[in-house]
């Protein structure tokens, strides 16, 4: 029908995000998210993109920001740049782990979008399974939100211990 009126088909292949991909010897899709990357870093993390420019940060840190101020507005997404630089965090450069875990934790503070996201996924989502092995074991399994799993393994480790105190070796 598109082409009947003279309008190009929509083909994830056309288009810069796949000449991109190419350059980075990499899928066609790539292309586009790096594209996006490009985009959030240059419009919203100025700080940060100067710093991949000048060489003080590399491209996986600069992914990482990007990634973990992705649920943020535009001007949470400012704040947490500047603060990155601003305030002369040393979290470059230790890892990715904690350079995400740093920005997330900022992040939360912000309520971002995905964190509630996750959580009322979490709670929609839980599950819980129990199969009888024999008469005398079962087996369960399931997803739950952190704060019931919290709450189980709390549970268990009374009865684990409570069992060490009368003499039971297992764990």
């Amino acid at each position: 029908r598109r082409t009947a009126k003279g309008e190009r088909i929509l083909n994830p292949n056309w288009g810069v995000g796949p000449e991109i991909a190419f350059a980075r010897h990499q899928p066609p899709r790539s292309g586009a998210q790096y594209l996006d990357f490009c985009h959030v870093l240059t419009d919203d993390l100025v700080f940060s993109y100067d710093a991949l420019h000048r060489g003080v940060i590399t491209e996986a840190e600069a992914i990482i920001v990007v990634k973990e101020t992705r649920g943020l507005t535009r001007e949470q997404r400012g704040e947490i740049d500047i603060r990155l630089f601003s305030e002369g965090h040393q979290c470059f450069g230790l890892g990715g782990k904690k350079l995400a875990a740093m920005i997330r934790e900022w992040a939360l503070a912000y309520g971002s979008e995905k964190e509630i996201d996750l959580e009322a996924r979490a709670l929609k989502e839980r599950y819980i399974s129990i199969f009888p092995i024999d008469r005398h074991r079962m087996k369960i399994t399931g997803i739950l939100p952190t704060e019931y799993g919290v709450l189980i393994a709390q549970v268990l480790e009374s009865l684990v211990s409570s069992a060490k105190a009368q003499g039971d070796d297992r764990s």
